[in-house]
């Protein structure tokens, strides 16, 4: 199972699209004991983590960040990281053999989308219009038939723990709709 944690809702950034509703005004954070507890309950109802995203707003800016990162690793090896905060990254290769870097492309009508050469893998993301992003409406796209794989939202297999303590089925299927601010 893949899990997503938002830990926070706050981000410096602006972005229209945010699926988030994170912004510079938010303050709500996930606390370690929470996520500690929603993983625990994910396992002990019979599901196996395969992969922890840790998102936001951005990440890099809870207080507990780090803390947060240990307590996923306990839970899997495959932690990622969604973050804008980074534009260079000093590892030491003693302790980490390789960085896999991937970049998220949204797709938002009327506005240019790059694509950096310097990544292992670009995903294309269609705008959910949802949280800032909600009155927006999709590009109409074509996937061409050399690329393989769709998403299926109704099998996925993704949870999600929104910034604000809610626990939803999948990204998709965010709710904001009670976060009044």
């Amino acid at each position: 199972m893949e899990i997503t944690l938002e830990i926070t809702d706050y981000c410096p950034n602006n972005c229209n699209y945010c699926s988030t509703e994170a912004g510079k005004d938010k303050t709500h954070r996930v606390t370690p004991a929470s996520i500690d507890f929603f993983l625990v309950d994910t396992e002990e109802k019979g599901n196996t983590i395969d992969r922890i995203n840790i998102s936001g707003g951005e990440p890099l800016a809870h207080p507990n960040f780090y803390e947060i990162l240990i307590i996923c690793k306990r839970f899997t090896d495959n932690v990622w990281v969604y973050t804008n905060a980074i534009t260079q990254l000093l590892y030491n290769t003693t302790i980490i053999d390789e960085i896999k870097v991937e970049a998220n492309v949204c797709l938002v009508p009327g506005e240019s989308a790059y694509i950096p050469k310097n990544v292992d893998k670009v995903h294309l993301l269609q705008l959910v219009p949802q949280g800032k992003g909600k009155d927006m409406k999709p590009a109409n796209f074509h996937v061409s038939g050399n690329i393989v794989g769709e998403h299926k939202c109704a099998e996925c297999n993704h949870k999600l723990l929104q910034a604000d303590g809610k626990i939803m089925d999948a990204p998709c299927k965010k709710d904001y709709s009670c976060d009044k601010e």
